[in-house]
């Protein structure tokens, strides 16, 4: 009788919390998934990456790669906001390998060859886009 009376109150408690209506989200509040980055914030995050590798193999000035620092974000930003747009990559950026190649540009060696193919492969935006 115990038994019977445990369940029956379960059960009912189970059908009212499954009938309540849903609530509607806050205004202004936006969900993120764990481990999951915004295209907008990988592509700075990226160029941040880039750009502090080039100041640290010695690419930025005249007659280098880029004028300055701020040129370097400037150029670089805009190439990986093209890259990281919603079109090409719907699910946002795997916080992850984002990290990893973040982490790749800053252990590349300057002028290796063989880090910068390591790097461009951990880097691949189909390596770190959700599908």
């Amino acid at each position: 009788m115990k038994n019977e009376l445990y369940i029956l109150v379960t059960g009912a408690a189970l059908v009212l919390a499954c009938t309540s209506a849903p609530k509607a989200p806050v205004q202004g509040v936006t969900t993120t998934g764990a481990g999951i980055v915004s295209n907008a914030d990988a592509a700075s995050r990226l160029a941040q990456a880039q750009c502090d590798h080039a100041q640290t193999c010695n690419q930025l000035g005249k007659d280098k790669d880029y004028a300055d620092h701020a040129g370097c974000m400037s150029q670089v930003g805009h190439e990986m906001e093209k890259d990281y747009q919603p079109s090409k990559c719907p699910h946002g950026v795997r916080e992850e390998r984002l990290n990893s190649c973040v982490n790749a540009f800053k252990n590349e060696s300057c002028g290796n060859l063989g880090d910068k193919i390591a790097r461009a492969e951990t880097c691949r935006r189909g390596n770190m886009c959700i599908e």
